[in-house]
């Protein structure tokens, strides 16, 4: 009904499922059996995204005469919803991270422990000029 009525449709939409990658390891080593070292790192990595194509392109492509106008009605969607019609503005890609790294020395009943860590994370979003 809407193309009827001159307005813009969807022609359609592909919204790839989120790929999630999560890696981490741990070390701990025993130095003769009064030190102890430890050391772990873990990386997580998260993208998605949506595209479409709708008939704006289309339109204008026909009533222009110009062919490539038709690459308008391609869109990336920025949002959770993938016809990027309102929700909430989402990250296309996540990329975060930890170092740590600690020793620990013992004897009879003392225990001391230096400890070092560093997190990170980075994100890539999207700027839409039309919000």
């Amino acid at each position: 009904i809407k193309l009827v009525m001159g307005q813009d449709i969807d022609l359609f939409v592909l919204n790839t499922p989120r790929l999630d990658v999560d890696l981490s390891i741990e070390l701990n080593y025993d130095v003769l059996g009064q030190f102890e070292v430890s050391l772990s790192a873990g990386l997580k990595f998260s993208a998605g995204l949506s595209l479409g194509y709708d008939t704006s392109g289309l339109r204008r492509a026909i009533t222009q005469k110009n062919p490539v106008l038709a690459l308008d009605g391609l869109y990336l969607s920025d949002t959770d919803i993938p016809t990027g019609t309102g929700g909430q503005d989402i990250a296309e890609l996540e990329l975060s991270g930890f170092l740590k790294a600690s020793i620990s020395f013992s004897w009879v009943v003392l225990r001391a422990s230096l400890r070092f860590a560093v997190d990170f994370s980075a994100t890539v979003d999207l700027r839409d000029p039309n919000d």
